[in-house]
């Protein structure tokens, strides 16, 4: 966010010395970002760095264009202009899943083998045209606050193999000052069938 102002006070002096108040303010990062009215009261454009994931940031402090032609005769007699450069991070509100990848991986074709010969080229023979089905159902998904529900199997759990599946939750990753956590999940599942099975598409939650 770019804020554009102007400092006034009279003579020389005086501006310099409000615009050292004007950069011993903005120094410290933060810091809650407030337009107030002329009685001193916030107004609704305020920005609270405790709601903020990483605190409100001035990017490279006071910055002092150059005046237009028209205006160029009154700097550092009545006021002098200045640009300030303000950035902050937030929780996305509209969903609490940030991250969804999930794939579906599906075996198909024959099956064949092939011989060596003693001094011919090898052989191939099919041994099967409708061979058992091999399917990998893989992902990874990551939340705000709380780790998102695992997806259910694609396939039948008749077909699901215990022994390479699995689901994998991490612990929390924390950003910023305020320690807000993005939390993890994985999971596989290793199918067997011996007959072939529509491939389909996998589960994906209401983001």
């Amino acid at each position: 966010m770019l804020v554009r102002g102007e400092r006034a006070a009279s003579g020389s002096s005086a501006i310099t010395t409000t615009l050292q108040e004007l950069e011993d303010l903005v120094s410290v990062n933060n810091g809650d970002l407030s337009f107030i009215d002329n009685n001193g009261n916030n107004t609704v454009h305020h920005v609270n760095s405790s709601n903020t994931m990483n605190g409100v940031q001035v990017v490279g402090g006071v910055n002092y264009p150059i005046s237009p032609p028209e205006g160029s005769r009154s700097q550092y007699l009545s006021h002098r202009t200045y640009e300030i450069q303000f950035t902050w991070e937030v929780e996305a509100p509209e969903s609490e899943i940030v991250e969804w990848k999930h794939e579906l991986q599906v075996g198909v074709g024959s099956e064949f083998v092939v011989k060596r010969s003693l001094a011919g080229i090898p052989d191939q023979q099919q041994t099967s045209i409708h061979p058992d089905r091999v399917a990998i159902q893989q992902g990874r998904a990551m939340g705000w606050s709380a780790p998102p529900t695992f997806p259910p199997p694609h396939f039948s759990v008749g077909f699901l193999l215990n022994g390479p599946s699995y689901q994998k939750a991490m612990s929390p990753l924390y950003l910023g000052r305020n320690g807000s956590r993005l939390y993890g999940i994985e999971w596989r599942y290793y199918f067997w069938s011996p007959v072939a099975t529509p491939i389909g598409v996998p589960y994906t939650p209401n983001l």
